[in-house]
């Protein structure tokens, strides 16, 4: 059954690197990581949907497209004492180019389709990710809960734009609770999450809940989500485990 649903994931992957490919980038920014829970939360919500096979492929490529966009500006030191042709910051400088171009092939593809709905939804997503990105820069918070609160749902605003997009709603609650599990145990993407700064007891106790609810969301899914069940299961054992 995960052997079928791993060939489909994997096709999707080998489009998105496909479009990913520059030869000059490469050299220097290491390429980023499709985050494979985010691309199998999409296509499963796709799949649910019942969109068509190409449709399907544009909007999985276009929004991972995006969140690779967002990943690598993130990757960005910010750092006013680096000078300005270290080797630091001449990376810096080609990690920005590198988001900049991942979006524009983005932008591209979906200039190619003409999905002027999907663009605004998109659009709406990355609005509203950079509006919190903001709030948590400049710590505008009150609690460790509230930053949590909105890392969490950062994470996960394009994959709830395209769910509501293409009208399947019943995995918003658990895409959520996953999105920031996977970044926050993902080895390099927890290096610079600003989840980090907070104190480390508070941060695993509120990623322990928030495994706890993720376990629940999962058992209270319908049973033809069988294919999400057994993928997930086996994803979170694997973040228990400290392998994920």
């Amino acid at each position: 059954m995960l052997q079928e649903l791993n060939r489909e994931i994997n096709h999707l992957k080998n489009i998105i690197e496909n479009r990913m490919k520059h030869t000059y980038l490469n050299q220097f920014v290491q390429t980023p990581e499709i985050n494979d829970y985010t691309l199998f939360i999409l296509y499963s919500i796709l799949k649910q949907a019942h969109v068509p096979e190409s449709r399907l492929e544009t909007i999985v490529t276009t929004t991972m497209l995006i969140q690779i966009a967002l990943d690598a500006h993130d990757q960005v030191v910010d750092d006013p004492n680096l000078s300005e042709h270290s080797p630091e910051a001449v990376t810096n400088q080609l990690t920005v180019l590198a988001g900049d171009y991942y979006s524009g092939l983005y932008y591209l593809l979906l200039s190619e389709t003409r999905d002027f709905k999907l663009i605004q939804t998109l659009a709406s997503a990355i609005k509203k990710i950079n509006e919190l990105k903001m709030h948590v820069y400049f710590k505008e918070y009150q609690s460790p809960l509230e930053l949590f609160e909105m890392l969490k749902r950062m994470e996960s605003l394009l994959i709830i734009h395209v769910a509501e997009f293409v009208g399947f709603t019943e995995m918003n609650d658990f895409a959520e609770k996953v999105a920031l599990l996977w970044k926050a145990n993902h080895p390099l993407e927890n290096s610079v999450h600003p989840i980090v700064d907070e104190p480390a007891y508070k941060r695993q106790e509120y990623l322990d809940s928030l495994m706890k609810d993720a376990d629940l969301e999962l058992t209270s899914l319908p049973s033809n989500f069988i294919k999400i069940k057994a993928y997930f299961s086996q994803q979170l054992k694997a973040i228990k485990l400290g392998e994920g």
